[in-house]
């Protein structure tokens, strides 16, 4: 178990539960808070590997800096205009399990972080 509480089971159980279609690929484990990384570290990292194509124990993951999303013009040449933007975002909160492993009160300050955060930008 993690210092949480969180053990392999829970982090195995979504891949016993739902073990995908040919057609959508799936990972079948997940981390139930960030110590999941480490003290499954046998199970994980293998896992993680495979998944990312060979993904090194050293490797670091590239940052996105603010001038790669800031340059994107919102008019191009032509006239046309951007209809939509799609953006993405993980979360990673110390302290906070991770969905898998959060009861409800957890899932709602999650939340009220992630809201707080938010309209502070």
């Amino acid at each position: 178990r993690t210092p949480a509480g969180v053990s392999l089971a829970r982090c195995i159980k979504p891949g016993i539960d739902n073990r995908g279609h040919d057609l959508i690929r799936t990972l079948g484990l997940v981390a139930g808070d960030e110590h999941c990384f480490e003290v499954f570290r046998d199970v994980f990292e293998p896992v993680i590997s495979q998944w990312h194509g060979g993904y090194a124990l050293d490797s670091v993951h590239p940052l996105v800096g603010e001038e790669c999303v800031s340059s994107v013009p919102l008019e191009s040449s032509d006239g046309a205009h951007v209809f939509s933007v799609q953006v993405h975002c993980s979360r990673n909160l110390s302290g906070l399990p991770l969905i898998p492993a959060a009861s409800r009160e957890e899932r709602r300050e999650v939340e009220r972080v992630i809201s707080n955060a938010m309209r502070s930008l």
